[in-house]
């Protein structure tokens, strides 16, 4: 049996700074692994990875508050709704499913890490999957969302096998929106523009995991495959369809390819 259940949080400061950390655990047949990783970007400085099997606490949700403490990362966190959950199984085979649920689509945030403590807004979603990767069926993978301090756009997108698209603003799907090379194309006369964007990370999914004893790395590494993951945070707008400017804030988005 495999099952891969993982928490992804984030932050973004005002100016820039972005903080993204993920809780997961996965069981596979006989293997059972914890695994923890920060990922912190400041502008015009090197991207900083921080990762461990070490045993740690998983993120804590109750009601409107997600609080977090990683001793391995030694990370202290809180996550403050501030939307509506979205939730969603977006596949169902007979190989398994994927379930996500987006818990916090618009957050304001607090994490204290190394001495240091930022605050920003943030967002904060689970995954469960129980398909091993290489059975999934699509080979690209888009994510990403969009918060500022009134709206939270969130976005899916596979291709491959099966090709499907998800996108909500304010937890209301949109079915006619679209990704474009700028941005998002709501369907509707309003858009989300991209604007000087920056790598936070763009290698290989199976260099983040060195920590795992080689045995244990070298099966989820031929399970992964040629997986590549090309994360990037963007300055975003939130486009009317009149044009005028509706909001203004910041965007993590990826591809990943396999």
């Amino acid at each position: 049996m495999f099952a891969l259940t993982k928490w992804y949080l984030d932050l973004v400061t005002d100016d820039g700074l972005a903080l993204v950390a993920y809780s997961a655990r996965l069981r596979w047949g006989p293997l059972q692994l914890g695994y923890s990783a920060l990922l912190r970007s400041a502008p015009g400085q090197a991207p900083l990875d921080t990762a461990s099997i070490r045993r740690s606490e998983v993120p804590h949700l109750d009601l409107d508050l997600i609080a977090w403490r990683s001793i391995p990362l030694g990370l202290v966190g809180s996550w403050h709704r501030e939307a509506a959950p979205i939730d969603a199984t977006l596949l169902e085979t007979a190989d398994g499913e994927i379930r996500w649920n987006c818990r916090m689509p618009r957050a304001r945030a607090r994490v204290t890490c190394g001495g240091e403590t930022w605050l920003g807004r943030g967002y904060a979603e689970t995954l469960r999957l129980t398909i091993v990767p290489n059975r999934l069926p699509f080979r690209i993978l888009r994510w990403g969302r969009h918060l500022s301090d009134r709206h939270a756009v969130v976005w899916i997108e596979w291709e491959g096998d099966s090709c499907r698209r998800w996108v909500w603003l304010d937890g209301v799907e949109q079915p006619g929106a679209r990704l474009t090379p700028t941005g998002l194309d709501l369907g509707d006369g309003r858009t989300v523009r991209f604007a000087e964007s920056r790598d936070l990370r763009n290698r290989p999914v199976g260099a983040g995991l060195s920590p795992v004893a080689p045995p244990v790395r070298r099966r989820l590494v031929g399970s992964l495959g040629g997986m590549r993951e090309h994360k990037l945070l963007s300055r975003s707008t939130l486009i009317s369809a009149d044009g005028g400017q509706m909001d203004a804030g910041w965007a993590i988005h990826e591809e990943v390819i396999w």
